[in-house]
């Protein structure tokens, strides 16, 4: 008699979506289904609607990646409603469960996306093999939040590090930028900004009615990322050209500082459920100069390739490769 074949559910849940996978009995990734996470009250309830839309049966192990540092079994999602028990999501599902941070994962996808799923955002666009140099590379994203990781290979094996570096201070780097920080710390009532503040969806929403106030402009487009993008992208408000080019100066700045406080100069991977939106836009942008704009260490940063992430379930791939630790 043929012994079943061992089963597997990958999920990459974040505060707006949940992307969920099984994984057949090759590990090919096979059935990515998209939920909304606000519809749903707990990692449970996401993947019992997949198996039932699958019509699947409980698998042998469920491997989900969420936004969050897994130090603890209670888990409080950032940006979202979620407050759960590791330990009561397992017993809700009857089978075994391992969370993860969703930047762990993400590194963990870097050896095994194809260039083809690598837009260069600088001209030295060579395509270090990160199995072939020790040099640490690391991971930003930002979408619901902005998250952080740093991989590092050594000796053929990969290893990531999850950071909360969206939890980090960001550092003005204009006077702009002190005037968008002033009017955000009176209207947050709070006297810091952290990076994920103004990387994250409602962060981009301030950022577009802060800069309309300042330039003392009416808006012409509805002050929401979505309507940013399109608005840029498609020409046809040089306010909101103006505005996203900001956000990619601010998104320049805040990767170089990861770069320099890490000390990792063997690559910039830009993910996130944001930023691949306009990725054309992006490599058009300020966003390099940005990047460079660090006085006495430019010819440093200038040797750091920077890609964005154009896969559309990166997260996922690097569950696929994870997976071995816990066979």
């Amino acid at each position: 008699m043929k012994n079943k074949p061992f089963e597997v559910i990958i999920a990459d849940m974040g505060a707006t979506y949940s992307r969920v996978a099984l994984l057949d009995e090759y590990q090919a990734i096979r059935h990515v289904k998209t939920y909304e996470s606000n519809k749903f009250d707990s990692p449970s309830m996401v993947i019992n609607a997949y198996l039932a839309e699958q019509a699947l049966m409980v698998p042998d192990l469920v491997l989900i990646a969420v936004a969050a540092p897994i130090d603890q079994d209670r888990l409080n999602l950032t940006n979202i409603h979620w407050d759960f028990s590791q330990q009561d999501v397992a017993q809700d599902l009857n089978t075994k469960v391992v969370f993860l941070n969703d930047f762990e994962a993400l590194s963990m996808a870097l050896d095994h996306i194809s260039d083809s799923d690598l837009l260069p955002l600088t001209t030295n666009n060579h395509l270090p093999s990160m199995a072939l140099t020790p040099q640490a590379k690391i991971v930003i994203g930002t979408g619901t939040g902005f998250g952080t990781a740093m991989a590092l290979t050594l000796n053929g094996e990969t290893k990531s590090f999850p950071s909360e570096g969206g939890h980090s201070l960001y550092a003005p780097q204009d006077l702009l930028e002190v005037a968008i920080m002033q009017q955000l710390m009176d209207q947050l009532g709070r006297p810091i900004i952290t990076e994920d503040i103004l990387g994250c969806k409602e962060g981009i929403t301030r950022l577009i009615t802060i800069m309309a106030d300042l330039e003392g402009i009416t808006l012409d487009f509805e002050p929401t990322p979505e309507a940013l993008v399109i608005a840029a992208c498609d020409k046809q408000s040089p306010f909101a050209i103006q505005v996203l080019n900001r956000y990619c100066m601010m998104l320049g700045n805040a990767a170089s500082n990861l770069v320099l406080n890490t000390g990792a100069t063997g690559g910039v991977y830009i993910g996130g459920g944001f930023a691949p939106r306009f990725g054309e836009f992006l490599q058009q942008s300020d966003f390099y100069a940005a990047f460079l704009n660090k006085a006495k260490v430019e010819s440093l940063l200038a040797n750091v390739p920077i890609y964005l992430i154009t896969h559309p379930y990166a997260t996922l791939v690097g569950l696929q490769h994870i997976l071995p630790r816990y066979l």
